[in-house]
């Protein structure tokens, strides 16, 4: 939270569910409010990520790095 806090201009991010004992959505809010857009990056199932985040986009680990790539170009 600090770190997201301290950056004036967020352009986008790429956050893991886990985040040891917390899970990252506190900064998915954040974000959210600020206007950031951001993607999940995640081992979790969908029916674990809480359903107030169904429009944010999910993507499995490992990563497919190419169809990750293609997500952040439509953010831009």
């Amino acid at each position: 939270m600090a770190l997201v806090a301290g950056e004036s201009a967020l352009d986008l991010a790429i956050l893991d569910v886990n985040l040891g004992v917390e899970k990252v959505f506190p900064v998915a809010d954040d974000l959210r409010a600020r206007g950031v857009p951001f993607i999940f990056a995640t081992g979790y199932d969908q029916w674990l990520v809480p359903s107030a985040y169904a429009d944010a986009p999910r993507f499995d680990k490992p990563v497919d790095t190419r169809a990750l790539a293609r997500a952040l170009s439509i953010c831009e």
